[in-house]
């Protein structure tokens, strides 16, 4: 994934991925425009881990974790859906959830591939 990132240099100087198993880390270096009161011109780090993986026949995706700055945001400015599993949460309403739980029949990621079997 970071080899497709690292083709457009732009990208690649703001955003890296890092798996291990079951855990995706995106690392986001943000630059804000000058105009923006309060942050004007400063740069914001954004760290995000997502559990991925697959259990009981169906995906299960998580938000295992937010920081700004290196600052863990709360569970409640997350809207409290840290650690809950998104699929479970929000599949059976419809919508984009179940669609794509529809379409997983194995999900797995490792330190280094991401493994995911598409249903027929």
């Amino acid at each position: 994934m970071n080899a497709l990132i690292a083709k457009n240099p732009e990208v690649a100087q703001c955003v890296a991925i890092d798996l291990s198993d079951n855990l995706i880390s995106v690392k986001l270096v943000i630059p804000i425009d000058k105009e923006v009161p309060i942050l004007d011109g400063k740069t914001l780090r954004l760290n995000l881990g997502v559990i991925l993986t697959y259990e009981k026949e169906r995906p299960v995706v998580a938000v295992k974790g937010v920081s700004l700055g290196g600052i863990p945001i709360p569970k409640a400015w997350l809207g409290n859906l840290k650690s809950r599993n998104l699929v479970k949460e929000f599949g059976e309403e419809g919508g984009f959830w179940k669609l794509f739980s529809d379409g997983v029949a194995d999900l797995k990621v490792k330190d280094g591939p991401i493994q995911i079997k598409l249903k027929e």
